[in-house]
């Protein structure tokens, strides 16, 4: 049967923070994303969108296009800087003038936060859809779950936690942060908008948490640790987890059996030995 071609890829998306003097440095690898998702010896032009959103508004949009000849980008985008007065995200979006992608979904590098004063910090970019794993979860579980093991906040050492949400869909979102503790806190997040929700209430104060999201739909969310008080002085900004709806045991054949435990008696044999 013939492969289905897509012409675009899913959006990434990059979350901002109104920290006094950061910027944040993003962009999308159109040579890359080529060399990973399309079919080789492509010419054409590929268009690259970036768009800039906050509290329910795209606020500023830059189209931009490149060729491509051979699988060759011509000219490659540069990074770009962006700041926000306000919590909102950046949406970088790839499309070409022809269906050469044999997959929508795109492996992303890292956007860096820097500020003047305090230092740099590596964010992970989100896929607006189009994840498999998200996928795969909903369709086994119906519900949409993203989890951190480790939340903490301790406020005699200055160290404070929160949970980044960002709503890149044109319906609101109903958002639950349920803490180990047992304690939840529920947001809604308006459409094209990002918010911090603190973590103080649901975790107790220098105790490790695990901490679960969950929604009526999917949404982006990040980890972020920073001072007490101060979520302007950010630390790091990590990913969630998704958590899996794939299972844990696998069904094999006699002959995969088989293989699988000569392959044990080798490896015992050869420890035995050495």
């Amino acid at each position: 049967m013939e492969q289905s071609l897509f012409n675009y890829l899913t959006p990434l998306l990059f979350p901002l923070m109104p920290i006094p003097g950061s910027t944040l440095s993003a962009r999308l690898n159109v040579q890359h994303a080529l060399n990973t998702r399309a079919q080789p010896k492509f010419s054409g032009q590929a268009d690259i969108e970036i768009a800039t959103y906050k509290n329910g508004e795209c606020i500023n949009r830059e189209a931009m296009c490149t060729n491509v000849v051979n699988g060759v980008v011509e000219k490659d985008i540069p990074w770009r800087e962006f700041s926000l007065d306000g919590y909102g995200y950046v949406e970088i979006s790839l499309a070409c003038d022809q269906p050469i992608f044999r997959r929508i979904d795109l492996a992303a590098g890292y956007g860096i936060i820097s500020t003047a004063d305090y230092g740099t910090v590596t964010v992970i970019p989100d896929a607006k859809f189009a994840r498999p794993i998200i996928i795969e979860q909903i369709r086994a579980t119906g519900t949409f779950c993203l989890v951190h093991p480790a939340c903490f906040v301790d406020a005699a050492k200055g160290i404070g936690n929160s949970i980044l949400l960002a709503n890149p869909y044109g319906t609101d979102i109903l958002a639950k942060v349920s803490a180990s503790t047992g304690r939840t806190i529920k947001r809604k997040v308006g459409a094209w908008t990002a918010e911090l929700v603190s973590l103080n209430d649901v975790l107790d104060d220098g105790c490790w948490g695990c901490v679960m999201v969950t929604g009526n739909n999917r949404l982006p969310a990040w980890d972020v640790r920073h001072r007490t008080g101060d979520p302007f002085r950010v630390n790091s900004i990590d990913h969630l987890d998704v958590f899996r709806g794939s299972s844990t045991h696998q069904h094999v054949g006699a002959r995969q059996f088989l293989r699988g435990t000569a392959r044990r008696m080798l490896r015992e044999w050869g420890r035995r030995i050495s």
